[in-house]
């Protein structure tokens, strides 16, 4: 029997930084079944663009064949069906506040987003998928004086329909009302059982 020796597979990552020691392009390489780099498509590449406080503020990630070359350092003119965008926001205190992804960046679903509220104390307070959409989805979390989570209340558009308590974990309420639902909200209450092992001598 024969058999042929196939050539070691070899990973290849390259990064190229900014002045500021950003990360602005990472390629990774493409390889076939045998280890070698396919000629069609070397890399796969994303870019990474930055705001003047560090903060990303965009991102371009290789879908189809780009081949792009070693200089391109930016997402300025990019072929659009071959690299998907995923745009973000900031307030003053560098919070996320807003994250626009593929299908909202390239005009097909503009309100494929999340945005995000804080609280004084820069904690995430409400978070809406779907802002200015016919139909977004609103979870706020509510916070003890400590900091720590108390609750999640889901869908608050316009009413809560999924409560949870981490500090009750054994309880969970369902109030359906969205469109589909009943036309009277029902709730079901989980509640955690007990359970206690103990060993009998044969």
């Amino acid at each position: 029997m024969n058999c042929r020796a196939k050539p070691a597979a070899r990973y290849e990552r390259l990064t190229w930084f900014d002045a500021a020691n950003n990360p602005v392009r990472v390629d990774v390489g493409n390889r076939d079944d045998m280890g070698a780099l396919v000629a069609a498509n070397t890399h796969f590449t994303t870019l990474i663009e930055y705001d003047i406080l560090n903060n990303v503020t965009r991102t371009c990630q290789e879908k189809g064949v780009a081949q792009l070359p070693f200089d391109v350092l930016d997402c300025s003119d990019l072929p659009d069906d071959r690299f998907i965008v995923t745009e973000y926001a900031y307030d003053a205190n560098r919070n996320r506040t807003l994250t626009r992804y593929g299908e909202a960046t390239n005009g097909h679903q503009p309100d494929n987003v999340v945005a995000v509220q804080y609280d004084e104390r820069d904690m995430p307070y409400r978070e809406t998928r779907g802002s200015g959409g016919q139909t977004p989805s609103t979870t706020q979390y509510d916070y003890d004086g400590e900091g720590n989570r108390l609750r999640m209340r889901h869908g608050l558009n316009p009413e809560p329909t999924l409560l949870t308590s981490p500090t009750m974990p054994s309880v969970v309420s369902f109030e359906p009302r969205t469109p589909w639902a009943m036309s009277q909200p029902t709730t079901t209450t989980q509640t955690a059982v007990s359970l206690t092992s103990k060993s009998v001598a044969s």
